[in-house]
Parts: structure tokens; C-alpha cells; sequence
């Protein structure tokens, strides 16, 4: 197949190839960027013909379109004209009026060839079939982008409410975790200051702590009950403190084997109860 390009005005006709010839030339012609999307027909007027008709092989191949001459276009030989025909709705562009020409060719014995009207009208409604089903095609394929979007949309705030439904679980979970450790600890002081408290009571009662003596460092040494005991024993007497829970104030009671001179004084410095017996 012979291929020529018409790319602007052209100083000699387009030949389309010799009279009779069919689907042997295409002849292609550059299309203008912006009417790339217009609709679009190419119209042949023949040699020694004065209406023109529209060619039925052409085709749109990117900003190119091909016209495939067929036996129609070259049934006269001698010089004709082609002109391409742009629309867009009310929009009707036209291009330069190109010359062509057909060589003369030595006849034989052949059938008619078909009428043209019927050839381009066959061929228009190809192409309205055609460009219908690729319409509807388009239409589908948008819907289901469109659709397609819309789910992977949905599928990414799910994931992010999980997400922030996860890090609150983990923020509960932590702050849980925290609580328990300090209920932990504060139980674990609670324990040691009952202890505490039982061993300084032990020490305060008997002068000693789980059941051993008391040092002459412990606050309690010469400030607890068995020391008092011991020393009003050694006077000869006993002596007992008791606290008035009501009022407060502490109360003395001695024998008559204690001395009669006893005194108590306040050590400031140690904050203890000393008892003095003559």
C-alpha cells in the first residue's frame, strides 16, 4: 500500500493512483491540534463531476486521519478536489481545497463497480454503531471509576475510625495499667507503715521490736513502759501512765512503795517524759 502525508497547501495535486485501483493508496492528513476532538468528514468530488459525496474509508488515528481511496474515488481518471469538514455542534470548520488526480489505466472486462451512495452510507452507519458502543463503554467504565473511588474512600475512613478506636484501647489500657500500679504501691505503703506502726507500739509497750530488745539508739530505749516499770521497781514502788482518751491529759498512778519525791520533767530536745525518783 502506497502512503503519502499532506501536512499544509501542496504546489501539485494529491495523486490517488490510477482509475480502477482499490484500498492500494491512503493518504494522510495531519489534523490541527484543537479541532483533534471535532467530529469530521472528508468530501471527494470526482473528475468531470460538480457534486461531491463523502469518502467512506477514512479513519482517526491520534491528530492523523486516513483515507483509504477506494475503487469509487478513482472510477474517472483526471483531476478532482478533497476537502475535509470539521464540526463541532453549530461549529463548522473547513480545511484548504486539495487537488487530486487519477491516472488513466487500461479498461477490461470487469462487473460494475458499486454504487457509491450505498458504499458511504454502509460505512457512516458502521461508524455511528461504532462510536455509540465505544459512548456507552466510556459511560460504564466512568461509573465504575466513580464507584470504584467512592469504595476506597468508605474503605479509608473505616480503617482510620479503627485506627483511632485502636489508640483510645491502648490509651485505656495504659491509663489502667497505671492505676493498678499505683493502687499496687500504695498498698505496698500502707503495709510497711502498719509495720511501722505495730513495731514502734511493740517498742513504746515492752521496749522492743519483733521481739528483741531495743538499743540505746531507738527514741524508745528509756522512754517505754518496761523501763518506767523497772526503774519504780528499783524505788521500791510502781508507777502507771494512762492517757484520758476524752480529755487528753495523762494520768499517774503510784504505789506507796514509790518514794514520795518524784518529779517529771519535758526533755524539749528528745520531746520524752522523764521521771525522777529520790
Amino acid at each position: 500500500m502506497i502512503v503519502r502525508n499532506i501536512n499544509g497547501p501542496q504546489r501539485d495535486p494529491i495523486f490517488l493512483g490510477r482509475r480502477g485501483e482499490n484500498l492500494a493508496t491512503q493518504i494522510c492528513f495531519d489534523v490541527p491540534e484543537d479541532l483533534s476532538s471535532y467530529a469530521y468528514t472528508l468530501y471527494v468530488r470526482r473528475p468531470r463531476e460538480r457534486e461531491s459525496y463523502p469518502a467512506a474509508h477514512i479513519a482517526r488515528v491520534g491528530n492523523t486521519i486516513v483515507w483509504t481511496v477506494s475503487n469509487v474515488d478513482t472510477e474517472n481518471s483526471g483531476e478532482g478536489q478533497v476537502q475535509i469538514r470539521f464540526t463541532d455542534n453549530d461549529v463548522v470548520v473547513k480545511t484548504l481545497v486539495y487537488r487530486t488526480v487519477v491516472g488513466i489505466a487500461i479498461d477490461i472486462n470487469t462487473s460494475p463497480a458499486p454504487e457509491w451512495q450505498e458504499s458511504w452510507l454502509d460505512a457512516l452507519t458502521e461508524l455511528a454503531e461504532e462510536t455509540h458502543t465505544n459512548a456507552e463503554s466510556a459511560a460504564d467504565s466512568a461509573d465504575n471509576a466513580h464507584q470504584s473511588e467512592l469504595n476506597a474512600k468508605a474503605s479509608e475512613e473505616a480503617a482510620a475510625e479503627s485506627e483511632q478506636k485502636a489508640k483510645t484501647s491502648e490509651d485505656n489500657a495504659k491509663a489502667s495499667e497505671e492505676a493498678a500500679q499505683q493502687s499496687e504501691q500504695r498498698a505496698l505503703e500502707s503495709e510497711r507503715a502498719a509495720d511501722a506502726s505495730a513495731e514502734d507500739a511493740e517498742a513504746w509497750a515492752v521496749g522492743k521490736r519483733n521481739n528483741v530488745d531495743v538499743g540505746s539508739e531507738d527514741p524508745t530505749y528509756q522512754n517505754n513502759s518496761k523501763w518506767y516499770a523497772e526503774r519504780s521497781a528499783d524505788a521500791g514502788g510502781f508507777a502507771w501512765f494512762q492517757v484520758n482518751n476524752e480529755t487528753g491529759e495523762l494520768i499517774v498512778t503510784v504505789t506507796d512503795k514509790l518514794a514520795e519525791d518524784v518529779s517529771f520533767a519535758v526533755n524539749k530536745e528528745l520531746g520524752t517524759l522523764e521521771v525522777t525518783v529520790s
